[in-house]
């Protein structure tokens, strides 16, 4: 949302998809022209392998082997880990994955073993031209949402998990922790808590696990540019 829009916020503009396109498709339905791009990072396949090589040696802190693997395989893309300094192995841990979507899948079945518990492991995050590795031990600063920033209410779709409609922005990305305004209107039926109408049903912090933008280029409304959030609540602590 750009200045002289309604719902424009500075701090909310941005980027919000960079990557390559792997289709492209258009339609003419009626009088409306349409033009679908699916598109992705370019993280490697078998096909076209990116040549992921980790070489975690016993004793050795996760994040630093990480750093290596990274830059050698993506050496274009900025690096940002947030892990555990807790993370090494007792012995020599080499691997080699043809994308970083491979690699992601073992780095987090591995280091969830690790640790145990309630752990969920490591996870990596490719956005454009960033690539995130975080496992919540180091969560970042909840980003407050405003009452107006919602459109809709937010709901459950899981065990722990919902779903958040907003007003479209570039600064949210996966992992962010983001903290629902107190005091949400909640609409209910008429014969039901009719004390609880004016709190909100979902308050505190989650984690965000997927992002959706959604725009309708001739629909000037609100509910027409919209990003969605599914996030996971996370522990009131945090």
């Amino acid at each position: 949302m750009k200045p002289g829009l309604p719902l424009a916020n500075p701090d909310q503009a941005g980027l919000l998809v960079e990557g390559q396109v792997f289709q492209a498709f258009g339609n003419w339905i009626g009088t409306s022209q349409t033009l679908d791009l699916i598109l992705g990072p370019s993280v490697g396949s078998p096909r076209a392998p990116k040549n992921v090589v980790i070489n975690w040696k016993a004793g050795t802190p996760l994040a630093a082997a990480l750093a290596e693997t990274l830059a050698a395989a993506f050496p274009g893309a900025t690096r940002k880990i947030s892990i555990s300094g807790s993370l090494a192995v007792p012995y020599d841990q080499p691997g080699y994955f043809t994308s970083l979507y491979e690699f992601s899948a073992w780095l987090q079945q591995v280091t969830a073993r690790i640790v145990g518990g309630g752990y969920t492991g490591v996870k990596l995050v490719m956005d454009g031209g960033v690539i995130r590795a975080y496992d919540g031990t180091s969560p970042p600063s909840p980003k407050a949402m405003e009452f107006r920033d919602l459109i809709g209410q937010p709901t459950w779709i899981d065990f722990n998990k919902i779903q958040i409609t907003m007003v479209m922005r570039g600064d949210l990305d996966v992992g962010d922790y983001i903290k629902l305004p107190p005091q949400t209107i909640v609409t209910q039926t008429a014969s039901s808590f009719p004390r609880y109408r004016d709190k909100s049903a979902f308050q505190g912090t989650f984690e965000i696990a997927l992002i959706h933008h959604c725009g309708h280029y001739r629909q000037p409304t609100a509910a027409s540019w919209v990003t969605v959030v599914d996030a996971f609540a996370v522990p009131r602590a945090a």
